[in-house]
């Protein structure tokens, strides 16, 4: 994606360079087939122009520091990605290659692998403001009113409109080890809810997508899945649910 637009105010995209990379890759493989490799990760300009999209992330002092990459909870930019994964499968579709082209792979996030950007032994994200404001609209959904999140939190004076995201000191403050308690920690089990849903939300968007954009001829795949890749608390803050 190139930060200029096309005479329908969409970002251009170089479907040359796409083009020339399957190419070279097919001329050098005999009669192999290829997949395809979609890497939906948000230039440093679109960034910059876009702060409360980025992901942050927070040490046990409360400390944030920006990351390299986009936020899952960002709407704008799976909807952009979304709309450029689009248009180059579109592209894709007529090329005389085409025929040679197995399947789709989709990589997004830290490590191309679907995990949130920050995650670590020192940091856990996510604290920008795209996930603070989706954090509250998941709350609603799942509690309705404000009496029932009360509840749910022991907290009298809590509202949708003033939770936060718990820091990484409070989310690592664990019942138990890895446990966490849904009579004490309900605030912290429902962010790491959240948090790695967010993920498995951009994956299916941009799966259909490319599932729809092929005819369901192909196969659509991702590094996704791992349900015991970290121990401790930062794999319920980085991982796949």
């Amino acid at each position: 994606m190139q930060n200029r637009k096309d005479d329908d105010g969409k970002y251009e995209l170089d479907y040359e360079a796409f083009d020339d990379a399957i190419i070279s890759l097919l001329n050098a493989s005999g009669d192999g087939y290829v997949m395809v490799n979609f890497g939906l990760f948000a230039p440093s300009w679109w960034m910059k122009e876009n702060p409360d999209e980025v992901t942050y992330a927070m040490d046990t002092n409360g400390n944030k520091l920006a990351q390299e990459g986009v936020s899952f909870s960002s709407d704008k930019w799976t909807e952009l990605a979304g709309d450029c994964l689009d248009r180059l499968i579109k592209h894709m579709v007529h090329q005389k290659y085409y025929n040679r082209v197995f399947g789709l792979r989709i990589t997004a996030g830290q490590t191309y692998e679907f995990m949130n950007y920050g995650a670590g032994a020192k940091w856990m994200p996510d604290y920008s403001k795209a996930s603070e404001l989706g954090f509250r609209e998941w709350l609603k959904t799942k509690y309705e009113t404000n009496e029932n999140l009360r509840n749910a939190y022991n907290n009298p004076t809590l509202t949708f409109d003033t939770v936060t995201i718990p820091t990484m000191a409070e989310r690592g403050n664990a019942y138990y080890t890895t446990l966490l308690n849904p009579i004490t920690d309900m605030w912290k089990i429902d962010y790491n809810n959240y948090l790695t849903s967010k993920s498995a939300d951009c994956l299916l968007y941009w799966a259909k997508i490319a599932k729809e954009g092929t005819d369901f001829k192909k196969i659509v795949g991702a590094y996704y899945g791992y349900m015991w890749t970290f121990g401790s608390y930062e794999g319920a803050s980085s991982t796949h649910t």
